[in-house]
């Protein structure tokens, strides 16, 4: 019985990694913002707002194996130069979204990938400051 037990949470152990590394995988590549959108569950509004045409802002997920790798390397990007890095992982069976700063690895956001395919992501984050608002960032694939 114990052996049985032990197979079948192996076996959910390795699907639930599967899908994280699904998900790195489909991020793998560069991303650029398309639009923000700001939903307030306090008094229902929603506001989406498309992308500046004066500023681009993107960012590129490096490749990498979850299995091998605790962490891959995200690079932000400002008007095609380099902003800055950070290191990434993904978790609850490819949901959510963590970065860390890539020289002390303290986390500084954690984010819902509420969306993912081959072309858009949207990832959503709560505002520090009132759980009752959430920004939604839409990516498209570059």
């Amino acid at each position: 019985m114990k052996k049985i037990l032990i197979i079948a949470l192996l076996g959910l152990l390795a699907v639930s990694c599967s899908k994280d590394q699904s998900a790195v995988k489909k991020l793998t590549g560069r991303w650029i913002l398309v639009s923000t959108t700001t939903i307030n569950e306090d008094n229902g509004t929603e506001n989406t707002d498309p992308a500046s045409e004066t500023i681009t802002s993107e960012i590129e997920f490096d490749n990498c194996k979850l299995a091998k790798d605790e962490f891959c390397t995200v690079t932000f990007i400002l008007n095609d130069e380099f902003y800055g890095l950070a290191l990434y992982t993904v978790s609850g069976d490819g949901i959510i979204l963590e970065m860390f700063d890539s020289k002390y690895e303290d986390a500084f956001g954690t984010s819902e990938i509420i969306e993912l395919t081959d072309t858009d992501c949207k990832i959503q984050e709560e505002d520090e400051n009132n759980s009752s608002i959430k920004y939604i960032s839409n990516y498209q694939k570059v």
